[in-house]
């Protein structure tokens, strides 16, 4: 039983270490963002409530938000030597934190520069309406946009903008498929 148990940790393709990170990636780690609590109540707990943890949180751990300045800063550094001005989050599974990491990024970037636009273009499980809990109106979001065309008048009434954050966002809560 031990030796299967061994053979089938040698053989699992998760990532458990940075090294391990560091082998399965083809490009440059910018940084690693460990596990930070959420600080749930019990009450949250049992119900396997998710919540987000935002660097704009007071809660949120010192050593969390230098991470995420960290990789904002790598980005910045990009973005002056290889002129780079998308950049995208993404990850092989789901619940990895992607989208977390993104609105963090985001609002990093928005409170030293105020021009940044989050984009939530996962039109399967979006979810950074849910991070940021805001309410966005039918027909005013990126999977609508999508679905049914857009001018520029319509891509800019569907863009939020929080005062707080100095952030915009493109939210996505779900695309409606023609049958």
């Amino acid at each position: 039983m031990i030796a299967l148990l061994l053979f089938l940790a040698i053989r699992n393709d998760t990532v458990q270490t940075v090294t391990g990170a560091k082998h399965q990636i083809d490009g440059k780690l910018l940084a690693t963002i460990y596990h930070e609590n959420t600080r749930l109540s019990l009450k949250d707990r049992l119900k396997k409530v998710k919540k987000s943890i935002l660097i704009s949180d007071p809660t949120c751990s010192f050593y969390y938000t230098e991470t995420v300045h960290q990789i904002r800063v790598q980005m910045e550094r990009a973005k002056e030597t290889k002129q780079q001005s998308v950049f995208v989050v993404a990850s092989c599974s789901e619940n990895e934190g992607k989208s977390t990491v993104a609105a963090n990024l985001a609002l990093s970037l928005a409170q030293k520069h105020r021009k940044v636009l989050l984009l939530d273009a996962d039109t399967r499980k979006p979810a950074q309406h849910l991070i940021f809990e805001t309410k966005v109106d039918k027909g005013r979001d990126f999977g609508s946009l999508l679905t049914h065309g857009f001018t520029k008048e319509s891509l800019k009434d569907a863009i939020v903008y929080n005062e707080n954050t100095h952030l915009h966002t493109l939210y996505t809560t779900s695309v409606r498929r023609k049958q």
